[in-house]
């Protein structure tokens, strides 16, 4: 979550959204947090 958290608040992301994208990279075997870093880019 430390790599997403000032990314999904420049996005006014709740932390709900964020938390669940995470969960479903987890589940596929993704480092989730630097995923969703990498996506947002």
């Amino acid at each position: 979550m430390s790599y997403v958290s000032s990314t999904a608040h420049q996005a006014k992301f709740s932390l709900a959204e964020p938390a669940s994208a995470m969960g479903v990279l987890s589940n596929a075997g993704l480092e989730a947090d630097k995923a969703l870093v990498k996506l947002a880019a």
